[in-house]
Protein backbone atom coordinates (compact mmCIF):
# COMPACT_ATOMS: atom_id res chain seq x y z
CA UNK A 1 0.00 0.00 0.00
CA UNK A 2 1.49 3.41 -1.23
CA UNK A 3 2.07 6.25 1.58
CA UNK A 4 -0.36 8.13 2.45
CA UNK A 5 -3.02 5.52 2.18
CA UNK A 6 -5.47 5.55 4.97
CA UNK A 7 -4.71 2.30 7.10
CA UNK A 8 -7.40 -0.62 7.33
CA UNK A 9 -9.27 -1.26 10.49
CA UNK A 10 -7.81 -3.08 12.93
CA UNK A 11 -10.79 -3.97 14.80
CA UNK A 12 -13.64 -4.71 12.06
CA UNK A 13 -13.80 -6.65 9.09
CA UNK A 14 -15.62 -7.40 5.97
CA UNK A 15 -17.23 -11.13 4.87
CA UNK A 16 -18.27 -11.94 1.68
CA UNK A 17 -20.84 -14.57 0.18
CA UNK A 18 -20.77 -15.17 -3.17
CA UNK A 19 -23.23 -17.89 -5.10
CA UNK A 20 -21.12 -20.63 -6.88
CA UNK A 21 -22.55 -19.66 -10.16
CA UNK A 22 -22.02 -15.94 -9.93
CA UNK A 23 -18.53 -16.26 -8.93
CA UNK A 24 -18.21 -18.88 -11.53
CA UNK A 25 -19.00 -15.97 -13.74
CA UNK A 26 -17.28 -13.54 -12.57
CA UNK A 27 -13.71 -15.43 -12.51
CA UNK A 28 -14.15 -16.68 -15.94
CA UNK A 29 -14.62 -13.00 -16.96
CA UNK A 30 -11.45 -11.33 -14.97
CA UNK A 31 -9.27 -14.41 -15.40
CA UNK A 32 -9.70 -14.40 -19.06
CA UNK A 33 -6.42 -12.73 -19.65
CA UNK A 34 -4.58 -14.23 -16.81
CA UNK A 35 -1.59 -15.48 -16.61
CA UNK A 36 -0.23 -12.25 -18.12
CA UNK A 37 -2.81 -9.30 -18.29
CA UNK A 38 -4.93 -7.92 -16.02
CA UNK A 39 -8.85 -7.49 -16.15
CA UNK A 40 -11.45 -6.54 -14.07
CA UNK A 41 -15.57 -5.98 -13.80
CA UNK A 42 -17.84 -4.19 -11.55
CA UNK A 43 -19.95 -5.59 -9.58
CA UNK A 44 -23.44 -5.04 -7.47
CA UNK A 45 -23.77 -6.38 -3.86
CA UNK A 46 -26.06 -6.30 -0.90
CA UNK A 47 -24.91 -5.39 2.18
CA UNK A 48 -25.05 -5.36 6.49
CA UNK A 49 -23.58 -2.90 8.85
CA UNK A 50 -22.97 -5.17 11.83
CA UNK A 51 -20.96 -4.14 15.03
CA UNK A 52 -18.00 -6.48 13.57
CA UNK A 53 -17.99 -5.55 10.41
CA UNK A 54 -19.57 -5.81 7.01
CA UNK A 55 -21.40 -8.78 5.91
CA UNK A 56 -21.70 -8.52 1.77
CA UNK A 57 -23.46 -10.74 -0.63
CA UNK A 58 -22.54 -10.00 -4.62
CA UNK A 59 -25.64 -9.84 -6.61
CA UNK A 60 -24.53 -9.97 -9.97
CA UNK A 61 -22.15 -8.72 -12.80
CA UNK A 62 -21.65 -4.80 -14.47
CA UNK A 63 -19.64 -6.64 -17.49
CA UNK A 64 -17.36 -4.34 -19.64
CA UNK A 65 -18.35 -3.41 -22.81
CA UNK A 66 -16.65 -3.00 -25.86
CA UNK A 67 -13.89 -0.60 -25.05
CA UNK A 68 -14.75 0.15 -21.50
CA UNK A 69 -11.63 -1.47 -20.72
CA UNK A 70 -8.31 -1.04 -22.50
CA UNK A 71 -6.96 -4.39 -24.22
CA UNK A 72 -3.62 -2.89 -25.09
CA UNK A 73 -2.84 -2.24 -21.41
CA UNK A 74 -1.37 -4.74 -19.74
CA UNK A 75 -2.68 -3.24 -16.62
CA UNK A 76 -6.66 -2.52 -15.96
CA UNK A 77 -7.62 0.87 -17.63
CA UNK A 78 -10.64 2.38 -17.29
CA UNK A 79 -13.01 4.11 -20.18
CA UNK A 80 -15.25 7.25 -18.38
CA UNK A 81 -18.02 5.61 -19.97
CA UNK A 82 -17.56 2.65 -17.94
CA UNK A 83 -16.79 4.52 -14.35
CA UNK A 84 -19.87 6.48 -15.27
CA UNK A 85 -22.15 3.69 -15.74
CA UNK A 86 -21.41 2.37 -12.52
CA UNK A 87 -21.80 5.11 -10.42
CA UNK A 88 -25.11 5.97 -12.29
CA UNK A 89 -26.25 2.12 -10.86
CA UNK A 90 -24.91 3.17 -7.60
CA UNK A 91 -27.01 6.11 -7.68
CA UNK A 92 -30.24 5.08 -9.14
CA UNK A 93 -30.57 1.31 -6.52
CA UNK A 94 -29.26 0.58 -2.58
CA UNK A 95 -27.36 -1.99 -3.82
CA UNK A 96 -23.24 -1.15 -3.26
CA UNK A 97 -20.82 -1.26 -6.34
CA UNK A 98 -17.43 -2.85 -6.53
CA UNK A 99 -14.63 -3.42 -8.41
CA UNK A 100 -13.20 -6.81 -9.12
CA UNK A 101 -9.80 -7.37 -11.31
CA UNK A 102 -6.72 -9.74 -11.61
CA UNK A 103 -3.42 -9.35 -10.98
CA UNK A 104 -0.87 -11.27 -13.11
CA UNK A 105 0.41 -14.85 -12.40
CA UNK A 106 3.85 -13.61 -9.68
CA UNK A 107 2.37 -10.39 -8.70
CA UNK A 108 0.04 -11.22 -5.87
CA UNK A 109 -2.74 -9.60 -4.31
CA UNK A 110 -1.24 -6.15 -2.88
CA UNK A 111 -2.72 -3.67 -4.14
CA UNK A 112 -0.55 -1.47 -6.54
CA UNK A 113 -0.26 2.87 -6.52
CA UNK A 114 -2.72 2.46 -9.80
CA UNK A 115 -5.35 0.25 -7.74
CA UNK A 116 -5.17 2.79 -4.55
CA UNK A 117 -6.03 6.14 -6.70
CA UNK A 118 -8.92 3.82 -8.03
CA UNK A 119 -10.28 2.95 -4.76
CA UNK A 120 -9.45 6.38 -3.00
CA UNK A 121 -11.70 8.12 -6.39
CA UNK A 122 -14.57 5.69 -5.19
CA UNK A 123 -14.12 6.91 -1.36
CA UNK A 124 -14.24 10.21 -2.47
CA UNK A 125 -17.40 9.87 -4.43
CA UNK A 126 -18.96 8.36 -1.35
CA UNK A 127 -18.36 10.97 1.25
CA UNK A 128 -20.90 13.53 -0.11
CA UNK A 129 -23.43 10.63 0.65
CA UNK A 130 -22.63 10.43 4.45
CA UNK A 131 -24.65 6.48 5.32
CA UNK A 132 -24.77 5.61 1.74
CA UNK A 133 -23.53 2.77 -0.38
CA UNK A 134 -20.09 0.85 1.06
CA UNK A 135 -17.86 0.43 -1.64
CA UNK A 136 -16.05 -2.86 -2.40
CA UNK A 137 -12.32 -3.50 -3.85
CA UNK A 138 -11.33 -7.18 -4.58
CA UNK A 139 -7.91 -8.61 -5.99
CA UNK A 140 -7.67 -11.52 -7.21
CA UNK A 141 -5.10 -14.15 -8.58
CA UNK A 142 -4.04 -17.64 -8.91
CA UNK A 143 -0.91 -19.46 -6.71
CA UNK A 144 1.56 -21.50 -8.83
CA UNK A 145 -0.88 -24.55 -8.14
CA UNK A 146 -3.79 -22.87 -10.06
CA UNK A 147 -5.79 -22.17 -6.35
CA UNK A 148 -7.50 -18.69 -5.88
CA UNK A 149 -5.29 -16.29 -3.94
CA UNK A 150 -7.31 -13.05 -3.25
CA UNK A 151 -7.79 -9.83 -1.01
CA UNK A 152 -9.70 -6.66 -0.70
CA UNK A 153 -11.29 -3.91 1.54
CA UNK A 154 -14.18 -1.73 1.79
CA UNK A 155 -14.69 1.81 2.30
CA UNK A 156 -17.65 2.25 4.76
CA UNK A 157 -18.62 5.53 6.79
CA UNK A 158 -15.20 7.07 6.21
CA UNK A 159 -13.43 3.52 7.19
CA UNK A 160 -11.50 1.16 5.17
CA UNK A 161 -12.03 -2.42 6.27
CA UNK A 162 -9.94 -5.16 5.06
CA UNK A 163 -11.90 -8.22 3.66
CA UNK A 164 -11.15 -11.13 5.56
CA UNK A 165 -12.99 -14.74 4.48
CA UNK A 166 -14.51 -15.20 1.10
CA UNK A 167 -17.11 -17.78 1.43
CA UNK A 168 -18.71 -19.36 -1.55
CA UNK A 169 -22.17 -20.81 -1.79
CA UNK A 170 -23.40 -23.92 -3.82
CA UNK A 171 -23.80 -27.44 -3.85
CA UNK A 172 -20.20 -27.13 -1.84
CA UNK A 173 -19.36 -24.69 0.93
CA UNK A 174 -15.63 -22.73 0.38
CA UNK A 175 -14.34 -20.90 2.49
CA UNK A 176 -11.13 -18.33 1.39
CA UNK A 177 -9.38 -16.57 4.30
CA UNK A 178 -7.11 -13.31 2.51
CA UNK A 179 -3.94 -13.44 2.18
CA UNK A 180 -3.76 -10.37 4.41
CA UNK A 181 -5.58 -11.98 7.00
CA UNK A 182 -4.03 -14.42 9.76
CA UNK A 183 -4.85 -18.69 9.08
CA UNK A 184 -5.91 -20.40 12.40
CA UNK A 185 -3.56 -23.36 12.45
CA UNK A 186 -4.61 -26.49 12.81
CA UNK A 187 -4.19 -28.01 16.82
CA UNK A 188 -2.31 -30.90 16.52
CA UNK A 189 -4.54 -32.87 18.64
CA UNK A 190 -7.39 -32.24 16.10
CA UNK A 191 -5.60 -33.55 13.35
CA UNK A 192 -5.19 -36.92 15.58
CA UNK A 193 -8.90 -36.76 16.50
CA UNK A 194 -9.91 -36.46 12.58
CA UNK A 195 -7.92 -39.94 11.61
CA UNK A 196 -10.79 -41.65 10.67
CA UNK A 197 -12.36 -38.85 8.36
CA UNK A 198 -8.69 -38.44 6.84
CA UNK A 199 -8.77 -41.85 6.38
CA UNK A 200 -12.47 -41.60 4.56
CA UNK A 201 -11.89 -38.01 2.40
CA UNK A 202 -8.29 -36.89 3.13
CA UNK A 203 -6.11 -34.60 5.26
CA UNK A 204 -6.83 -31.86 2.99
CA UNK A 205 -11.04 -32.30 3.16
CA UNK A 206 -10.95 -33.22 6.94
CA UNK A 207 -9.66 -30.27 8.01
CA UNK A 208 -11.93 -28.07 6.66
CA UNK A 209 -14.50 -28.64 9.64
CA UNK A 210 -11.70 -27.09 11.93
CA UNK A 211 -12.29 -23.20 11.09
CA UNK A 212 -15.41 -23.33 10.55
CA UNK A 213 -18.40 -21.50 12.50
CA UNK A 214 -21.76 -22.73 12.58
CA UNK A 215 -24.86 -21.18 14.19
CA UNK A 216 -27.07 -23.30 16.03
CA UNK A 217 -31.24 -21.82 16.15
CA UNK A 218 -32.91 -23.96 18.91
CA UNK A 219 -30.40 -25.97 21.43
CA UNK A 220 -33.03 -28.77 22.48
CA UNK A 221 -33.78 -32.26 21.23
CA UNK A 222 -32.04 -31.66 17.36
CA UNK A 223 -29.96 -28.81 18.24
CA UNK A 224 -28.24 -30.12 20.90
CA UNK A 225 -27.10 -33.98 18.81
CA UNK A 226 -26.51 -31.35 16.07
CA UNK A 227 -23.80 -29.67 18.36
CA UNK A 228 -22.36 -32.85 19.51
CA UNK A 229 -21.41 -34.28 16.52
CA UNK A 230 -19.73 -30.93 15.10
CA UNK A 231 -17.40 -30.09 17.96
CA UNK A 232 -16.49 -33.80 17.94
CA UNK A 233 -15.72 -33.44 14.40
CA UNK A 234 -13.30 -30.78 15.48
CA UNK A 235 -15.46 -27.68 14.51
CA UNK A 236 -14.28 -25.00 16.85
CA UNK A 237 -16.50 -21.95 16.56
CA UNK A 238 -20.41 -21.62 17.64
CA UNK A 239 -22.94 -19.34 17.77
CA UNK A 240 -26.24 -20.95 19.62
CA UNK A 241 -29.27 -19.29 20.41
CA UNK A 242 -32.05 -20.62 22.34
CA UNK A 243 -34.53 -18.70 24.60
CA UNK A 244 -35.44 -22.00 27.07
CA UNK A 245 -34.14 -22.62 30.51
CA UNK A 246 -34.24 -26.75 31.29
CA UNK A 247 -37.09 -28.54 32.06
CA UNK A 248 -37.35 -31.46 33.63
CA UNK A 249 -38.96 -33.13 30.49
CA UNK A 250 -35.81 -31.77 28.34
CA UNK A 251 -33.54 -34.60 30.50
CA UNK A 252 -34.61 -37.20 28.16
CA UNK A 253 -33.28 -35.87 24.68
CA UNK A 254 -30.90 -32.58 25.96
CA UNK A 255 -27.07 -33.47 25.06
CA UNK A 256 -25.56 -32.12 27.46
CA UNK A 257 -27.97 -32.33 29.85
CA UNK A 258 -27.65 -34.16 33.59
CA UNK A 259 -29.69 -34.78 36.28
CA UNK A 260 -27.70 -32.42 38.95
CA UNK A 261 -28.95 -29.91 36.31
CA UNK A 262 -32.73 -30.22 37.36
CA UNK A 263 -32.02 -29.65 41.15
CA UNK A 264 -30.37 -26.06 39.85
CA UNK A 265 -32.85 -22.74 40.75
CA UNK A 266 -33.64 -21.38 38.84
CA UNK A 267 -32.84 -23.68 35.95
CA UNK A 268 -29.55 -23.70 33.89
CA UNK A 269 -30.29 -22.01 29.98
CA UNK A 270 -30.08 -24.67 27.17
CA UNK A 271 -27.12 -22.58 25.74
CA UNK A 272 -25.09 -22.73 28.74
CA UNK A 273 -25.56 -26.59 28.99
CA UNK A 274 -24.68 -26.91 25.61
CA UNK A 275 -21.20 -24.85 25.99
CA UNK A 276 -20.45 -26.40 28.93
CA UNK A 277 -21.02 -29.87 26.77
CA UNK A 278 -18.91 -28.55 24.00
CA UNK A 279 -15.74 -27.62 26.19
CA UNK A 280 -15.70 -31.15 28.08
CA UNK A 281 -14.97 -31.53 23.98
CA UNK A 282 -12.63 -28.81 23.19
CA UNK A 283 -11.68 -26.43 26.09
CA UNK A 284 -10.02 -23.83 23.47
CA UNK A 285 -13.45 -23.46 21.31
CA UNK A 286 -15.11 -20.26 20.74
CA UNK A 287 -18.51 -19.96 21.71
CA UNK A 288 -20.83 -17.00 21.35
CA UNK A 289 -24.14 -17.76 23.42
CA UNK A 290 -27.83 -15.44 23.15
CA UNK A 291 -31.05 -16.18 25.34
CA UNK A 292 -33.50 -15.20 23.03
CA UNK A 293 -35.17 -15.23 19.43
CA UNK A 294 -33.30 -15.76 16.23
CA UNK A 295 -35.46 -12.77 14.88
CA UNK A 296 -33.56 -10.34 17.38
CA UNK A 297 -31.13 -8.45 15.10
CA UNK A 298 -28.26 -8.89 17.38
CA UNK A 299 -28.47 -12.49 16.97
CA UNK A 300 -28.70 -11.96 13.05
CA UNK A 301 -25.77 -9.70 13.32
CA UNK A 302 -23.60 -13.08 14.60
CA UNK A 303 -25.13 -15.39 12.23
CA UNK A 304 -23.66 -14.03 9.27
CA UNK A 305 -20.04 -15.00 10.99
CA UNK A 306 -20.90 -18.24 10.35
CA UNK A 307 -20.19 -20.62 7.40
CA UNK A 308 -23.53 -22.87 7.87
CA UNK A 309 -26.56 -22.09 10.34
CA UNK A 310 -28.54 -25.43 11.51
CA UNK A 311 -32.04 -24.91 12.56
CA UNK A 312 -33.24 -27.26 15.11
CA UNK A 313 -36.71 -24.84 16.31
CA UNK A 314 -39.93 -25.56 15.59
CA UNK A 315 -41.52 -22.43 14.57
CA UNK A 316 -43.05 -20.93 11.70
CA UNK A 317 -40.89 -18.30 12.27
CA UNK A 318 -37.49 -19.66 12.82
CA UNK A 319 -38.40 -21.54 9.26
CA UNK A 320 -38.86 -18.28 7.80
CA UNK A 321 -35.82 -16.75 9.49
CA UNK A 322 -33.56 -19.56 7.84
CA UNK A 323 -35.35 -18.40 4.16
CA UNK A 324 -34.50 -14.79 4.56
CA UNK A 325 -30.83 -15.65 5.73
CA UNK A 326 -29.74 -17.89 2.29
CA UNK A 327 -32.02 -15.66 0.25
CA UNK A 328 -31.39 -11.98 1.01
CA UNK A 329 -27.51 -12.79 2.76
CA UNK A 330 -26.65 -15.79 1.04
CA UNK A 331 -25.89 -17.60 4.33
CA UNK A 332 -27.03 -21.42 4.07
CA UNK A 333 -28.89 -23.41 6.18
CA UNK A 334 -29.94 -27.18 7.04
CA UNK A 335 -33.40 -27.38 8.55
CA UNK A 336 -34.37 -30.11 10.68
CA UNK A 337 -37.79 -31.66 12.67
CA UNK A 338 -39.38 -34.58 14.14
CA UNK A 339 -43.53 -35.24 13.97
CA UNK A 340 -43.81 -38.09 16.23
CA UNK A 341 -47.65 -39.60 17.00
CA UNK A 342 -49.20 -41.96 18.74
CA UNK A 343 -52.39 -43.51 19.29
CA UNK A 344 -53.77 -46.42 21.20
CA UNK A 345 -50.22 -46.89 23.19
CA UNK A 346 -49.02 -47.65 19.79
CA UNK A 347 -46.24 -45.19 17.94
CA UNK A 348 -47.73 -44.66 14.71
CA UNK A 349 -45.64 -41.73 13.56
CA UNK A 350 -41.53 -41.57 13.52
CA UNK A 351 -40.97 -38.71 10.86
CA UNK A 352 -38.20 -36.76 10.35
CA UNK A 353 -38.00 -34.05 7.83
CA UNK A 354 -34.87 -32.58 6.76
CA UNK A 355 -34.36 -29.75 4.46
CA UNK A 356 -31.64 -27.57 2.99
CA UNK A 357 -31.53 -23.80 2.15
CA UNK A 358 -28.69 -22.63 -0.39
CA UNK A 359 -28.18 -20.13 -2.37
CA UNK A 360 -30.75 -20.51 -5.54
CA UNK A 361 -32.75 -22.90 -3.63
CA UNK A 362 -36.64 -22.38 -3.14
CA UNK A 363 -37.33 -20.70 -0.09
CA UNK A 364 -39.91 -21.97 2.53
CA UNK A 365 -42.41 -19.91 1.17
CA UNK A 366 -42.32 -21.59 -2.19
CA UNK A 367 -42.22 -24.86 -0.87
CA UNK A 368 -45.19 -24.26 0.97
CA UNK A 369 -43.93 -24.82 4.08
CA UNK A 370 -45.32 -21.61 5.75
CA UNK A 371 -48.46 -21.67 6.64
CA UNK A 372 -49.58 -17.85 6.91
CA UNK A 373 -52.29 -18.01 9.81
CA UNK A 374 -49.83 -19.90 11.97
CA UNK A 375 -46.77 -17.37 11.20
CA UNK A 376 -49.05 -14.54 12.30
CA UNK A 377 -50.29 -16.49 15.45
CA UNK A 378 -46.74 -17.13 16.29
CA UNK A 379 -45.85 -13.35 15.74
CA UNK A 380 -48.72 -11.44 17.07
CA UNK A 381 -49.15 -9.89 20.86
CA UNK A 382 -50.46 -11.91 23.46
CA UNK A 383 -53.44 -9.70 23.68
CA UNK A 384 -54.48 -10.28 20.34
CA UNK A 385 -54.34 -13.56 20.54
CA UNK A 386 -56.08 -13.91 23.85
CA UNK A 387 -58.73 -11.60 21.79
CA UNK A 388 -59.02 -13.66 18.47
CA UNK A 389 -59.86 -16.99 21.13
CA UNK A 390 -62.55 -15.11 23.13
CA UNK A 391 -64.18 -14.30 19.45
CA UNK A 392 -63.64 -17.66 18.59
CA UNK A 393 -65.13 -19.09 21.62
CA UNK A 394 -68.12 -16.60 21.09
CA UNK A 395 -68.39 -17.58 17.25
CA UNK A 396 -68.99 -21.07 18.81
CA UNK A 397 -71.74 -20.29 21.11
CA UNK A 398 -73.14 -19.08 18.65
CA UNK A 399 -73.43 -22.08 16.30
CA UNK A 400 -70.61 -20.82 13.59
CA UNK A 401 -67.10 -21.20 12.46
CA UNK A 402 -64.36 -20.07 15.28
CA UNK A 403 -61.62 -20.86 13.02
CA UNK A 404 -62.74 -17.70 11.28
CA UNK A 405 -60.91 -15.80 14.12
CA UNK A 406 -58.71 -18.60 15.30
CA UNK A 407 -57.18 -21.50 13.78
CA UNK A 408 -56.43 -22.83 17.65
CA UNK A 409 -53.00 -23.44 19.36
CA UNK A 410 -50.16 -25.38 17.68
CA UNK A 411 -49.98 -28.55 19.57
CA UNK A 412 -46.78 -29.48 21.75
CA UNK A 413 -45.26 -32.25 19.56
CA UNK A 414 -44.30 -35.60 21.89
CA UNK A 415 -40.88 -35.13 20.84
CA UNK A 416 -38.76 -37.59 22.40
CA UNK A 417 -34.62 -38.38 22.14
CA UNK A 418 -33.96 -41.24 20.22
CA UNK A 419 -35.98 -39.67 17.29
CA UNK A 420 -34.84 -36.05 17.99
CA UNK A 421 -30.93 -37.48 18.17
CA UNK A 422 -31.42 -39.58 14.86
CA UNK A 423 -32.85 -36.47 12.98
CA UNK A 424 -29.70 -34.21 14.70
CA UNK A 425 -27.12 -36.82 13.95
CA UNK A 426 -28.79 -36.99 10.11
CA UNK A 427 -28.64 -33.39 9.93
CA UNK A 428 -24.97 -32.95 11.20
CA UNK A 429 -23.52 -35.28 8.80
CA UNK A 430 -25.20 -33.34 6.25
CA UNK A 431 -23.74 -29.93 7.26
CA UNK A 432 -20.31 -31.56 7.86
CA UNK A 433 -20.30 -33.27 4.18
CA UNK A 434 -21.23 -29.80 2.70
CA UNK A 435 -18.73 -27.86 4.35
CA UNK A 436 -15.76 -30.17 3.38
CA UNK A 437 -17.55 -31.02 -0.01
CA UNK A 438 -17.49 -34.83 0.32
CA UNK A 439 -21.22 -35.71 -0.30
CA UNK A 440 -24.47 -33.91 -0.70
CA UNK A 441 -27.87 -34.36 0.21
CA UNK A 442 -29.94 -36.50 -2.28
CA UNK A 443 -32.82 -33.85 -2.42
CA UNK A 444 -33.28 -30.33 -1.02
CA UNK A 445 -35.63 -31.91 1.09
CA UNK A 446 -36.34 -35.19 2.82
CA UNK A 447 -38.70 -36.64 4.91
CA UNK A 448 -38.79 -40.27 6.19
CA UNK A 449 -40.59 -42.47 8.62
CA UNK A 450 -38.64 -44.86 11.18
CA UNK A 451 -41.38 -47.23 11.31
CA UNK A 452 -42.59 -47.63 7.83
CA UNK A 453 -41.59 -50.13 4.92
CA UNK A 454 -38.12 -48.72 3.29
CA UNK A 455 -39.08 -45.40 5.76
CA UNK A 456 -41.59 -44.11 3.51
CA UNK A 457 -38.74 -42.19 1.80
CA UNK A 458 -39.98 -38.79 0.05
CA UNK A 459 -37.81 -36.66 -1.64
CA UNK A 460 -38.59 -33.76 -2.98
CA UNK A 461 -37.17 -30.36 -5.03
CA UNK A 462 -39.10 -27.24 -5.52
CA UNK A 463 -38.12 -24.49 -7.89
CA UNK A 464 -38.23 -21.00 -7.07
CA UNK A 465 -41.36 -19.15 -8.47
CA UNK A 466 -40.04 -16.17 -10.65
CA UNK A 467 -42.35 -13.55 -8.38
CA UNK A 468 -40.59 -14.65 -5.02
CA UNK A 469 -38.42 -11.83 -3.24
CA UNK A 470 -36.12 -14.82 -2.94
CA UNK A 471 -35.03 -14.44 -6.65
CA UNK A 472 -35.90 -10.77 -7.52
CA UNK A 473 -33.91 -9.98 -4.17
CA UNK A 474 -31.44 -12.86 -3.97
CA UNK A 475 -28.24 -11.14 -2.53
CA UNK A 476 -29.72 -8.08 -1.85
CA UNK A 477 -28.87 -8.19 2.35
CA UNK A 478 -30.27 -5.24 4.05
CA UNK A 479 -31.20 -3.42 0.69
CA UNK A 480 -33.79 -6.50 0.70
CA UNK A 481 -37.40 -7.13 1.92
CA UNK A 482 -37.37 -9.50 5.18
CA UNK A 483 -40.70 -12.31 5.33
CA UNK A 484 -40.18 -11.71 9.01
CA UNK A 485 -39.04 -9.34 11.80
CA UNK A 486 -39.26 -9.48 15.12
CA UNK A 487 -42.52 -7.96 16.86
CA UNK A 488 -41.61 -5.16 19.19
CA UNK A 489 -43.14 -7.39 22.11
CA UNK A 490 -40.32 -10.03 21.77
CA UNK A 491 -37.83 -10.19 24.38
CA UNK A 492 -34.82 -8.97 23.33
CA UNK A 493 -32.35 -11.13 23.45
CA UNK A 494 -29.18 -11.13 25.68
CA UNK A 495 -25.70 -12.38 25.29
CA UNK A 496 -24.41 -14.56 27.34
CA UNK A 497 -20.98 -14.31 29.40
Amino acid sequence: MKAGFPLLSAIRSVRIRVATEVWSKLTKLVFHRHPRREWGAYFRFGYRRTPWGLAISLVDLLPPRPGDLSRTSPIVSFSPDYIARAVDVRDVCPLGIGFVHSHPLGWGVVASPSDDDMDEYFARLSLPYGSSQPYLSLIVNRDLNGELVFSGRAYDHGEWLPVSHLHMVGAELRRFTSAHWAITQLAPLSRQVLARWTTLVGEGRADRSCGATLGILGCSGTGSPMVELAARAQVANFVLVDEQRLADSNLERLHGAEAADLNVDPPPYKVDLVERMIRAINPAANIVKFVGNGLDEAVIDELLRCDLVLGGTDTVHGRALLGDLSSLYLLPSIDVGVLPRGRNNRVTSQLIDVTRQGAGDACPFCQGRILPALLNSELMPPEEREHRRAEAAAAVARGEDGTVYWHGDPPQLPAVGYLTTTAGAIAAGYALNWLLGTAAMPHQRIQFDLGQPDFAFVGTESRPRPECSCVRQRGFGDQGDRSVTMPSHFAKAVRRP
